[in-house]
């Protein structure tokens, strides 16, 4: 029996029909394509870019996967119920259960099932704990994953001598030290584009979708520009929009993200054309304030696809001999989290409507340089400046100086102790993952400002993507502000809202949302088509 989308559609006149159109190419978008492909159906892939993989590819490709199998065949404990505690904890109120729970039991299934379709071999990001790993649920270690680096690479780089569409990868911007082509994000990408390509799934480049198309009641097809002009495109079983947020639309996030503007991350293109799509045929939106907010570095002369590139910056803060300071020459956060730091920059002075946290800057001295080497690969010049002292530092990056002598010194006190009273520096698991071990066993992030010269750069208040999208259900069905779902019409991915973790965010559920809501979107189409998979 036809589903209502397939009679709707066929209704129309149309430049061309498929089985189903996945407007983007991130994770979920070719997650949905391999399933499609593999119970039979053909899918068209549409990307508004040039290239594949969208925000995916600019990823550090982590994967958050409670109780995955990786865990499970190592003895590492974890269950569903202890991933659902978590996540209702740390949602503060805003997440949404069923999400959570379909989320919970589906990406194991869909990491495990990927890694036998693809060239994806998995690996646990060891050391890397959930951000509240001692909160109830919170684990830890184990629950991280991302594909093992030279396995995927040799894997990739050899198809890519057979397979010349994989060239088509987006490259990623914010790992510049990375000696192979593929690794994090963009080998992730990689692992699913050479299957869909191998599937013989069509796509169509530099192809943007404008509107939904809707015809009794259904979402049946899209309406798209490209290379070719404006093209009907219909669906017979279903559209998913997994086609990114709307961090570089500067009046939608004005509108919506409270605090100073955040520069984008991103690939340029996510304008949020899902969520406006959506929006015109009924679709309800949350969470539109919020944003993953990340430190970020921009040096002169690097490049975002044309536009100057807001490089993503955190880990470097967490290591000691190094603070970050307003203009007042003060700290205002725990440099060990970035969102307490993105908590700090956001403090808004209602005297004078200012940011006073704002510039800020990262500091450091000789020793950290001794032991960690040049933050981000960043040489001595006019971005980074080397001073002789701090009041040299101060008086050439317009800090008050006595500020920050008296903050310096401060620190340094407290620091010789191994505390941080100020903000707790290193106080969890988390905090302390990317720093080395301390030689006493004390906190690893703390270590005193002294050796001069002292250095000094500005980080900027970036975004890795904005969380506020489309409503889904737990099996990525679009609702209406009514409640109801929009037949026809799946998201995931950041075109979906956030609502897995809610009023919160949590390294690894970007990407884990694509992947398990692309999954069963495609799970929900394959069964509207062609029944129950066997």
């Amino acid at each position: 029996m036809a589903t209502a989308p397939e009679r709707a559609a066929a209704g129309h006149d149309w430049d061309e029909i498929h089985d189903a159109v996945l407007v983007g190419s991130g994770t979920g978008s070719l997650t949905a394509a391999i399933r499609l492909a593999a119970r039979g159906l053909r899918p068209l892939v549409v990307e508004r870019a040039e290239s594949i993989g969208g925000a995916s590819a600019y990823s550090g490709g982590v994967v958050w996967a409670p109780d995955n199998h990786l865990m499970r065949a190592q003895g590492m404990a974890d269950s569903a119920a202890e991933a659902l505690t978590y996540l209702d904890a740390v949602s503060l109120g805003r997440g949404d259960a069923a999400v959570a729970r379909a989320y919970v039991e589906r990406i194991p299934a869909t990491l495990e099932w990927l890694e036998r379709e693809t060239e994806l071999a998995w690996t646990i990001y060891r050391g890397l704990p959930d951000y509240f790993a001692e909160i109830p649920g919170g684990k830890a270690d184990g629950r991280c994953l991302l594909p093992r680096r030279r396995v995927v690479s040799a894997a990739l780089e050899a198809a890519a001598r057979r397979v010349p569409e994989l060239a088509a990868v987006r490259p990623s911007v914010h790992f510049p030290a990375e000696t192979e082509a593929w690794a994090a994000g963009r080998a992730l990408v990689g692992c699913l584009w050479l299957r869909v390509v191998e599937d013989g799934t069509p796509f169509a480049l530099a192809t943007r979708a404008t509107s939904l198309v809707v015809a009794g009641g259904a979402v049946v097809g899209i309406e798209a520009e490209g290379p070719e002009g404006r093209r009907r495109i219909g669906a017979r079983h279903g559209v998913l929009l997994d086609s990114g947020g709307f961090e570089w639309d500067a009046a939608m996030t004005r509108a919506a993200v409270p605090g100073p503007a955040p520069i984008p991350q991103t690939p340029p293109g996510m304008c949020g054309d899902g969520r406006r799509m959506g929006a015109a045929v009924g679709a309800a939106v949350a969470l539109l304030d919020q944003t993953i907010s990340t430190p970020a570095v921009m040096v002169p002369g690097e490049l975002n696809e044309g536009r100057p590139l807001c490089r993503i910056f955190f880990q470097e803060l967490a290591l000691p001999h190094s603070i970050v300071v307003n203009r007042a020459g003060s700290r205002f956060a725990n440099e060990t989290f970035f969102q307490d730091l993105a908590r700090g920059w956001s403090v808004l002075d209602g005297d004078d409507a200012t940011y006073p946290n704002l510039p800020m800057f990262f500091v450091f001295d000789a020793a950290y340089r001794a032991r960690h080497g040049l933050p981000a690969g960043i040489a001595p010049g006019s971005y980074l400046s080397v001073h002789g002292s701090l009041a040299e530092l101060a008086a050439a990056r317009g800090i008050d100086p006595a500020g920050l002598i008296a903050q310096v010194e401060r620190f340094n006190r407290d620091a010789a102790r191994g505390l941080d009273p100020q903000f707790g520096r290193g106080a969890t698991a988390y905090q302390r993952a990317f720093a080395p071990p301390a030689e006493d066993g004390g906190n690893p992030t703390l270590g005193p400002l002294t050796e001069p010269p002292f250095h000094c750069m500005e980080i900027f208040p970036g975004t890795s993507g904005h969380r506020g999208g489309l409503v889904c259900d737990g099996s990525a069905r679009v609702l209406g502000t009514d409640g109801g779902p929009i037949p026809g019409l799946f998201a995931c991915g950041a075109a979906a809202a956030g609502s897995l973790t809610g009023g919160s965010y949590l390294t690894g559920t970007s990407l884990g949302n694509a992947l398990a809501f692309g999954d069963l979107a495609a799970a929900a189409i394959g069964e509207a088509a062609l029944g129950p998979a066997s």
